[in-house]
């Protein structure tokens, strides 16, 4: 082959870096999980007629903030928490 053809790997911060600095200006997924947690959080509190609260109301009632000692607490609870920390 001529070396034109073929997958060229680049490391994620490298994508993640601007165009000026020669990346693809990609926005790296994990600096903004907070946010969206927090989001998501915000969204469960003030949505009470959601079906996502119906079934964490369901699951630890009025505790869901004490869930993170328990064992088996679902991923979901721990989402909810750390956003709305």
């Amino acid at each position: 082959m001529n070396g034109k053809r073929g997958m060229h790997y680049v490391g994620w911060k490298t994508l993640c870096k601007t165009k000026a600095s020669g990346g693809l200006n990609f926005h790296s997924a994990v600096s903004r999980s907070g946010p969206l947690k927090a989001r998501l959080s915000w969204r469960f509190l003030q949505n009470k007629d959601s079906l996502l609260y119906q079934v964490i109301s369901a699951k630890y009632g009025n505790n869901l903030w004490d869930a993170t000692n328990r064992r088996g607490s679902s991923i979901v609870s721990k989402i909810l928490l750390e956003g709305a920390q």
